[in-house]
């Protein structure tokens, strides 16, 4: 039965290979796997288990390898990346936790942001060009306040 459980084990690494997971992942990925490799819910928490002495599974490197990630690539607000967060199951207080200590700074994002995507707008006059900029800061979920401060700044300096 060892053998049996090595080779699910081994399917978890070729998935944990990838990108890092959450454990809410790894335990939705093994559920739907339970009927081909004949695995329980025991060995399922045994398999997590595992994982997570081994230190392949840990929510809160998760948590920080995901926040760094989303504000290089595609930044958005900390109140999407929580609610990303939620959906790929970290809890609420983990989630907290991370934010209190590491605070984003959301006008400075959204000003840099701003200057990343200015050549969509380079050509459209001043009023359109404000709009179009709001309506891209907010769909990335920022607040109010911080995007009309982002706005009048960044459109001072240019």
């Amino acid at each position: 039965m060892q053998k049996h459980l090595d080779k699910v084990l081994n399917r978890c690494y070729f998935y944990l290979k990838q990108r890092p997971r959450t454990e809410r992942e790894i335990y939705f990925y093994l559920y739907k796997k339970a009927t081909k490799y004949k695995i329980n819910q025991k060995d399922i928490n045994n398999i997590i288990l595992e994982l997570k002495e081994k230190s392949y599974l840990d929510d809160k490197k998760f948590i920080d390898w995901f926040v760094s990630k989303r504000l290089s690539t595609k930044p958005k607000a900390a109140f999407i990346i929580k609610g990303e967060l939620k959906r790929l199951g970290i809890k609420d207080d983990l989630i907290n936790e991370y934010f209190e200590k590491n605070e984003v700074d959301e006008l400075e994002l959204a000003t840099k942001l701003l200057a990343k995507v200015n050549r969509r707008f380079i050509n459209l006059d001043v009023q359109k060009r404000k709009e179009k900029q709001y309506s891209y800061l907010l769909s990335r979920g920022f607040k109010y306040d911080d995007i009309n401060k982002a706005v009048e700044e960044f459109n001072k300096n240019n």
